[in-house]
């Protein structure tokens, strides 16, 4: 009985320290970028023609590893946030970023086919989406911020570039239509992804 006891003891430890190890190595903050993209430019469209998304789709809640963490994240001003496991409250979502790493890492899906979508950020262009970070300068009041200088901070990237990207986001896009679907709705959802390149990479 004895011998059962430490078996259980080793393998929880182990898969604790997997999934700090997991959630230290997977950006929450680039996690929710992509997240957003897909939220804003896709699920409107599956919400109206009632689809669900499929499990093979890197968007699926199912695989993504902070779905439920995020889920159980609320904000109820912009310095209060919840967490609905314990209740505690946050001045800003990156100390109940912290708070859920730290004490509620055991909610993370960690299996075969969970995702991290801060993985897919050089395809989704995270950099671009996110835009510059604010300096000092960027917010004093007698500073002007300049075209020029908002054009330097993004990276230049050239039409083979583009060609790549929309590829790879289009193989990514093209396992989240559902099988059974309307030729034109497979169109609409499988064009985001020329529309998020072009809208964003191609000054």
């Amino acid at each position: 009985m004895m011998n059962i006891n430490i078996l259980f003891i080793v393998i929880w430890s182990l898969l604790n320290i997997s999934s700090v190890i997991l959630s230290k190595s997977c950006s929450r903050e680039n996690s929710r970028i992509v997240r957003d993209y897909f939220r804003k430019a896709l699920s409107s469209i599956y919400e109206k023609h009632d689809l669900s998304i499929p499990v093979e789709c890197i968007f699926s809640s199912k695989r993504d590893i902070y779905y439920h963490q995020e889920l159980n994240k609320i904000k109820i001003t912009d310095n209060r946030w919840l967490c609905q496991y314990c209740n505690k409250l946050f001045y800003s979502e990156y100390y109940i970023d912290i708070h859920m790493s730290n004490r509620h890492n055991d909610t993370l899906i960690h299996d075969e086919q969970s995702v991290c979508l801060s993985d897919y950020c050089s395809i989704f262009r995270c950099d671009v989406l996110k835009g510059p970070k604010k300096s000092f300068q960027s917010i004093n009041i007698f500073t002007r911020n300049s075209d020029v200088t908002k054009r330097k901070s993004k990276k230049i990237i050239n039409e083979q570039q583009l060609t790549i990207l929309r590829s790879r986001c289009a193989s990514i896009i093209n396992e989240c239509v559902p099988h059974n679907i309307k030729h034109d709705i497979r169109v609409k959802i499988q064009r985001k992804c020329s529309s998020l390149h072009y809208k964003y990479f191609s000054h």
